[in-house]
C-alpha cells in the first residue's frame, strides 16, 4: 500500500489533474479551428482563443480584438472576456481580473476554469451549486443511470465505485461496445482493468490519464479529481452524440441531396424529352403549315379553274340554247323539206314505176329497136344522123331524169342522216358538258371540304402546340423554380424577406406619395380659392381623392407609381402658374407693404446720408424725395437682390441727433445702395418684410431650377409677419427651403418653437446653426434627421446662446460617445432646460454614464431624461441610478429598448427609493427577469410619487415569486402572457 501523500502533495496532484483537464477542455472546442492551446499560462493571455472557446462552447459572438499587439488591446480581450462570463453566464469569479490572466497566473486561470467548467458541464450534468455535494452527487447520479443494468458495477462513492475499474470500463462499453469488451472483464484484476479503461479513454475519446492508477485501486483519488475526470467522460458522451446527430444530419441531407440529384435528373430527362417532343411537334407543325400552304394554293388553282368553268360552262349553256333554237328550226325545216322530199319521192317513185311499166313493155321492143336502129344507124349512119342524134338524146334525157330523180333522193336521206347525226352529237356534247360541270362542282365542293378540313385539323394543331409548348413552358418554369427553391431555400427566403421589406418600403412609399400628392392639390386649391385666381374652368374643379383611389385601384403597382408621379408633376406646373399669378397680381394691385423714411447713400465712402421716403410694394423697394412727390428716384427689385449687413457706423454729422448707423447693403447686380438704420428696432421693422419677400422669390427660383416642387408651408412660413412656431415634421427640406428658412427665423423675435423632426437635414443642419443662435427659442425638435455627432455638438453649441431653451428633442439620430463631451460642456449654460431627448442614437454605456455624471454636477431644472435606444446596459444603467438618487429635478426617465438585465434594474429600484420625485419610469423591452422586476415593485412600495412602470417586453417568466408582483393600488393597462 503506498504511503499517504501530504496535503501539499495532493494540491499540486490536483493542480496537474486541472492542467491536463482544462487543457483537453479547450482543445477539444479549439482544436476543430485548428488553434488547440498546450500552455495555459501563455496560450490565453492575450484574450483571443479564451474568446474563441467561449464562442464555440456558447454559440454566441463576442467582440474582441482578433489580432491584439498592445498590451491594453490584451487586457480589453480579456475583460470582455471574464464580463461575459460573470454577466451572461452567471459564473461567480472572485479576485479574477485580467492583469491576473495576462501575467499567466496559473492557479487564478484553473480557478476560473474551474468555476467554469462546474457552470457548463457540471451542473448540467444534474449537480447543483446551492446544496452541499450537488456536484458530486449529480456526477454519480449520472455515472448510476449510464451503468444501470451492468454486473459488478454499483455505484455509491468515489471511494468504493471505481477501484476495480468496472464502472470505468462501463461507461466506455456504453459509450461504444467495440472500444472494450466488458464481458470478459474478471473484477479481481482490479488494477489492470483501471488501466486498460484509462487507456482507451485516452485513445479512443481523448480524455488524458487524470488519474493515478494506484489511488484509484486504493480509493485515495481526490474526489474532484474524480469529478473532473467523469465530466469529461460526460463531454466526451454528449460531444460523441452531437457527433453522431451530425452525421445523422448530414447522412439525411446526404440522402436528400441524392434525391434531389435524382429528381433533378428525372427532370432534366423530362426536360429534355420535353423539349424533343416540342421539336417535333415545331417541325410537324412546319410541315402541316406547308401542306396547307400547298393546299390553299391548289384551292386557289381549282377556285380559277372552276371560275373558268364555270365561265365556259355558261358559255356553252348560251351556244347550246342558241343551237337548239337554230337546230329546232332547222330541224323543222328539214322535217318539212323530208316531207315534201318523201311525197315527191312518193310521187317520184310511183311515176317511175309507172314509167318503168310502161316502158317495161316498151324496153324490149326498144331494145330490139335499138339494135336495129343501130344496125340501120350503122348501115345508114349518113342517112339517118339526124334520127340517131334524136334517139340519142332522147335516151340520154332518159337516163338523166333518172338518174336526178335517183340523186335527189340520195341526197334527202344523206341530209336526213346528217341532222341525225348532228343533233346526236350536240345531244352527246351537251351531256359531257353537263357531266363535265358537275363533275367540277363535285370536285370544287370535295375540295373546299378538303380544305376546311384541313384549315380546322391546322386551327386545332395550332391550339393543341401552343397549348402544349404553354404546358411545356410551365412545367420547365415550375420544375426550374422548384430546383431552385430546393437548391437555394435559404436564399429564396431571404430574397422573400428582403422582397417583403422593400415591398412595404414601396408601398409606404406609395401611401406617402398619395398623401403628398392629397395634401399638396388640398394646398394647391386652398392656395388658389385664397388668392382668387382667375383660371381656366376646367382647373377649377376640386381635388377628389376617392375617384383618383379608385381610379388608382385598376391600375399595378408601377402604374401606380406612373400615375401618381404624373399627376404630382401636373399639379406642380399648376402651383408653380398659380404663385406666379399670385404674385403678378399681387404686383398689379400695388399693395404697400411698409413705407416709411429712411437714410440711404449709393456710395459707402460717401460721408453725407440722404433721407428719402421709402415705399416697400410689391417685389420692388422704391424711394421717393418726399411721401407726395410722385417721381420715382431709384427702385430695387427684391427678385434677385443680395442683403448684406454691414458693421455699424458713426454718423459723423456732429450736429445730428442721431449717434450711428446700423447699415445693410441692398445689392442688385452692379447697382447698389446702403441703407442706415437709426436703431435696431428700426432695423428689425424693415428687414423682416424685405428679407421675407427676397426669401420667397429666392425659394421660388432654386425650387425651379431644381425642379422641385414650392411647398405652400414654406411659402406660408415666408409670408407670416408673426411667427410663433414653425411645425415642418415629416416635410422633405431641400437645400432651396432651408436657405429660405434661415434667412427669416433670426427676424422673428415672437418665435418659440421650431420642429423639423423627419425632414432628412443630414448636412443640411449646418446652415440652421447660426439662425438658431439669433433666436429665443424655447423648444427644438430636430428629430429623425441623420444628424452626426460633430454636427450635433456644432448645434448645441448654438443652442447653448439661449438662455430660455426649455426643450432639446435630437432623438433617432446618428449621435454617439462623441457628443457627450460638448453636450457636458454647454448644457449646464441652459438653466432653463427641462426635456433632454436623446433617444434612439449610439451611446451605449460609456456615453450614457458620462452623460449623467456631467449633467449630476449642473444646475439644471431637468424634468425629463429620455436615453431609450441606446444600446445602454447594467453599467450605464447604474450610473443613471447614481444620478437619480442624487438628482431632485428629474420626474420622468425614459430607459425602453436598451439591454439592462435584473443587476441594472435593481440599481435602479434602489435608486428609486431614494428619490421620491420621479413618477415615470420607462423600462420596456429591455432584459429584466423575476429578480429586477420584483426589486422594482418593492422599491414601488415605499415610492409615494410613482404614477406609472413600463414592464412591458422584458424576460419575466411565471412563478410564485411573482404574486407579490401585483401591487394594490397599481393598475395594468396591459399585461401580455406567454407559454415558456
Amino acid at each position: 500500500m503506498a504511503p499517504k501523500k501530504s496535503r501539499q502533495e495532493r494540491e499540486k496532484n490536483w493542480e496537474a489533474v486541472q492542467i491536463k483537464a482544462f487543457t483537453a477542455w479547450v482543445n477539444s472546442y479549439l482544436d476543430r479551428k485548428g488553434r488547440g492551446i498546450t500552455d495555459l499560462t501563455t496560450d490565453l493571455c492575450d484574450g483571443v482563443r479564451i474568446n474563441e472557446f467561449l464562442e464555440m462552447l456558447t454559440s454566441r459572438t463576442l467582440k474582441y480584438e482578433k489580432e491584439p499587439s498592445l498590451k491594453v488591446q490584451k487586457i480589453e480581450n480579456l475583460a470582455q472576456a471574464l464580463n461575459f462570463i460573470t454577466k451572461d453566464l452567471g459564473v461567480r469569479l472572485i479576485g479574477i481580473g485580467a492583469e491576473d490572466l495576462i501575467d499567466g497566473n496559473l492557479k487564478l486561470i484553473l480557478g476560473l476554469l474551474w468555476s467554469l467548467f462546474r457552470k457548463v458541464r457540471i451542473s448540467a450534468m444534474g449537480g447543483g451549486e446551492a446544496e452541499k455535494g450537488g456536484e458530486e452527487s449529480g456526477v454519480l447520479k449520472w455515472v448510476r443511470e449510464m451503468t444501470e443494468g451492468y454486473p459488478n458495477v454499483h455505484i455509491h462513492t468515489f471511494k468504493d465505485s471505481f477501484n476495480d475499474g468496472m464502472a470505468l470500463a462501463a461507461l466506455i462499453h456504453r459509450f461504444n461496445s467495440d472500444y472494450v469488451d466488458f464481458y470478459s472483464m474478471d473484477p479481481k484484476e482490479k488494477e489492470a482493468n483501471v488501466i486498460k479503461a484509462m487507456e482507451i479513454a485516452e485513445e479512443k475519446l481523448g480524455i488524458p490519464k487524470l488519474l493515478d492508477v494506484n489511488e484509484v485501486v486504493e480509493g485515495s483519488v481526490d474526489e474532484r479529481s474524480y469529478t473532473l475526470y467523469l465530466s469529461l467522460l460526460n463531454h466526451a458522451f454528449e460531444t460523441q452524440a452531437d457527433k453522431m446527430k451530425m452525421e445523422n444530419e448530414k447522412r439525411s441531407v446526404t440522402d436528400q441531396l441524392k434525391q434531389l440529384k435524382d429528381e433533378l435528373d428525372e427532370e432534366h430527362r423530362a426536360k429534355l424529352e420535353l423539349e424533343r417532343l416540342s421539336d417535333e411537334l415545331e417541325a410537324k407543325l412546319a410541315e402541316k403549315t406547308d401542306e396547307a400552304a400547298k393546299l390553299r394554293e391548289e384551292l386557289d388553282d381549282l377556285k380559277h379553274k372552276y371560275s373558268d368553268l364555270n365561265d365556259e360552262k355558261n358559255r356553252l349553256a348560251d351556244e347550246l340554247a342558241d343551237l337548239r333554237q337554230t337546230t329546232s328550226a332547222e330541224i323543222e325545216r328539214l322535217t318539212r323539206h323530208r316531207d315534201k322530199l318523201s311525197t315527191e319521192l312518193e310521187e317520184l317513185h310511183r311515176k317511175v314505176a309507172e314509167e318503168r311499166e310502161r316502158l317495161g313493155g316498151e324496153k324490149g321492143t326498144l331494145l330490139n329497136d335499138l339494135d336495129e336502129l343501130k344496125k340501120t344507124l350503122s348501115d345508114e349512119r349518113e342517112k339517118n344522123s339526124e334520127n340517131t342524134a334524136f334517139l340519142e338524146e332522147k335516151v340520154n334525157v332518159l337516163s338523166q331524169l333518172i338518174e336526178e330523180h335517183e340523186e335527189e333522193k340520195l341526197e334527202a336521206t344523206e341530209e336526213a342522216n346528217r341532222l341525225k347525226e348532228q343533233l346526236e352529237r350536240e345531244r352527246r356534247e351537251k351531256k359531257q358538258l353537263k357531266e363535265k360541270a358537275e363533275k367540277a362542282a363535285k370536285e370544287s365542293q370535295d375540295i373546299a371540304s378538303k380544305l376546311e378540313d384541313a384549315e380546322q385539323r391546322r386551327t386545332r394543331m395550332t391550339k393543341e402546340v401552343d397549348q402544349l409548348k404553354k404546358k411545356v413552358a410551365k412545367e420547365m418554369e415550375r420544375r426550374k423554380a422548384k430546383s431552385k427553391a430546393m437548391l437555394d431555400l435559404q436564399k429564396e427566403v431571404q430574397g422573400l424577406r428582403k422582397k417583403a421589406i422593400v415591398d412595404g418600403k414601396a408601398r409606404n412609399g406609395l401611401d406617402v406619395l398619395k398623401m403628398n400628392l392629397q395634401e399638396h392639390l388640398e394646398d394647391l386649391y386652398h392656395w388658389r380659392d385664397l388668392h382668387e385666381m382667375d383660371l381656366e374652368e376646367d382647373n377649377k374643379l376640386p381635388f377628389d381623392l376617392n375617384a383618383v383611389v379608385k381610379e388608382l385601384s385598376t391600375k399595378r403597382f408601377e402604374e401606380q407609381l406612373e400615375f401618381l408621379g404624373t399627376r404630382l408633376k401636373e399639379e406642380n406646373t399648376n402651383l408653380e402658374r398659380i404663385l406666379k399669378l399670385s404674385d403678378s397680381q399681387y404686383e398689379m394691385k400695388q399693395t404697400v407693404d411698409k413705407e416709411g423714411w429712411l437714410h440711404m447713400k449709393a456710395n459707402k465712402k460717401v460721408k453725407d446720408w440722404k433721407k428719402q421716403w421709402f415705399v416697400l410694394r410689391g417685389s420692388n423697394l422704391l424711394y421717393y424725395k418726399d411721401p407726395k412727390d410722385e417721381k420715382v428716384q431709384g427702385q430695387l427689385s427684391l427678385m434677385d437682390c443680395q442683403m448684406i449687413a454691414l458693421k455699424a457706423e458713426k454718423n459723423e454729422d456732429e450736429k445730428s441727433p442721431i449717434k450711428k448707423f446700423f447699415i445693410v447693403k441692398i445689392g442688385q447686380g452692379d447697382k447698389s445702395i446702403y441703407l442706415g438704420f437709426t436703431s435696431l428696432k428700426e432695423k428689425a421693422s424693415w428687414m423682416l418684410p424685405l428679407r421675407s419677400k427676397n426669401a420667397h422669390f429666392a425659394y421660388l427660383a432654386a425650387a425651379e431650377a431644381a425642379k422641385n416642387r414650392p411647398d405652400t408651408r414654406i411659402l406660408s412660413t415666408l409670408q407670416c409677419k408673426e411667427l410663433k412656431t414653425v411645425h415642418l415634421e415629416g416635410l422633405i427640406l431641400p437645400a432651396e427651403a432651408v436657405d429660405a428658412l434661415v434667412a427669416v427665423i433670426p427676424l422673428h423675435e415672437t418665435l418659440e418653437t421650431i420642429s423639423l423632426a423627419d425632414s432628412n437635414l443630414g448636412e443640411l443642419v449646418k446652415p440652421l446653426l447660426e439662425a438658431v443662435s439669433k433666436t429665443k427659442l424655447r423648444a427644438i425638435n430636430l428629430a429623425k434627421n441623420q444628424i452626426s455627432s460633430e454636427n450635433a455638438a456644432a448645434l448645441v453649441k448654438a443652442l447653448a446662446t439661449n438662455e430660455g431653451l426649455q426643450e432639446i428633442h435630437l432623438e433617432n439620430n446618428n449621435l454617439d460617445k462623441e457628443v457627450i463631451q460638448t453636450l457636458i460642456e454647454e448644457i449646464p449654460k441652459l438653466e432653463k432646460l427641462r426635456v433632454l431627448d436623446l433617444s434612439d442614437n449610439k451611446l451605449g454605456d460609456s456615453g450614457s454614464s458620462k452623460l449623467v455624471d456631467g449633467l449630476q454636477s449642473a444646475t439644471l431644472g431637468l424634468a425629463a431624461l429620455q436615453l431609450g435606444g441606446n444600446g445602454i446596459g447594467d453599467a450605464g444603467a447604474a450610473s443613471i441610478a447614481n444620478f437619480i438618487s442624487k438628482n431632485k429635478t428629474v420626474s420622468k426617465i425614459v430607459l425602453r429598448d436598451n439591454k439592462i438585465s435584473d443587476e441594472g434594474a435593481i440599481a435602479l429600484a434602489s435608486a428609486l427609493k431614494e428619490n421620491d420625485l420621479i413618477d415615470e419610469l420607462d423600462l420596456a423591452n429591455n432584459r429584466i427577469g423575476n429578480k429586477g422586476a420584483i426589486a422594482i415593485k418593492k422599491a414601488l412600495k415605499s415610492h409615494k410619487s410613482m404614477l406609472s412602470v413600463n414592464l412591458s417586453g422584458n424576460k419575466l417568466a411565471g412563478g410564485s415569486e411573482l404574486n407579490e408582483f401585483f401591487v394594490e393600488g397599481y393598475s395594468f393597462p396591459e399585461l401580455s402572457l406567454q407559454r415558456i
